[in-house]
Formats: structure tokens, C-alpha cells, sequence
């Protein structure tokens, strides 16, 4: 379910889904026109989590849920896009065949 984009704070915030096909920095349009400070990500089960924050949009830090952590490299975000796949068909690449993503993006406003 879609997030609004809040008013009278200072944040923006937008959110979608998309689905896995284990390509390599594969572009998600977030829709901020900045680009973002924070972008959470949570497959369909949420067995995987990641973040990409300020600073170093360029990786995506990684929690498989009951297993391993570590960081995935990716291309650095911009005001249109953030990026998800290292090309590898597993879960840390953000964008394995077969899975759906929901993520939310948060910029200044």
C-alpha cells in the first residue's frame, strides 16, 4: 500500500515495488526529484532487508533474516533513480528472478 507524501514536515517520502530480474544496476524511479537520503528495502516474504543511505547510495547494506549480513555495490543514486542488482540471482543483490521488492526513499524537502 502506497505511502502519502507527508505535509508540513520536512521530508519527503515516496515508495513502490518492483519485480527481481537479476540484472546489473537495475534503475527503480523513485519520483523525489532529489535524491534520496535513505532507501529501505524488504522483499515479498522479508526474509531480506537492506538500506542505502546518505552518503553511500553507491552500496546497499544487507540483513538476511535467521542469516548473513554484508554490503552489495551498486550505482550511486541520483535525483531520479535509485539502482539495485550486482547481478548475482541471490538475495542480496536486491533484484533476484521471482521476487517482488517494496522500497521506500526519503529526502529532504
Amino acid at each position: 500500500m502506497p505511502i502519502s507524501n507527508p505535509t508540513g514536515g520536512n521530508c519527503k517520502v515516496t515508495n513502490g515495488t518492483y519485480a527481481g530480474n537479476d540484472g546489473t544496476n537495475r534503475a527503480i524511479a523513485h519520483s523525489l526529484g532529489v535524491t534520496p537520503r535513505l532507501v529501505v528495502i524488504n522483499n515479498d516474504n522479508q526474509t531480506v532487508q537492506g538500506i542505502m543511505q546518505a552518503g553511500n547510495l553507491s552500496s546497499i547494506m544487507y540483513l538476511l533474516v535467521g542469516g548473513n549480513s554484508g554490503v552489495t555495490i551498486v550505482t550511486y543514486g541520483t535525483a531520479t533513480y535509485f539502482y539495485v542488482g550486482d547481478g548475482g540471482a541471490d538475495h542480496q543483490s536486491f533484484n533476484r528472478t521471482g521476487q517482488t521488492y517494496y522500497w521506500t526513499a526519503f529526502a529532504p524537502a
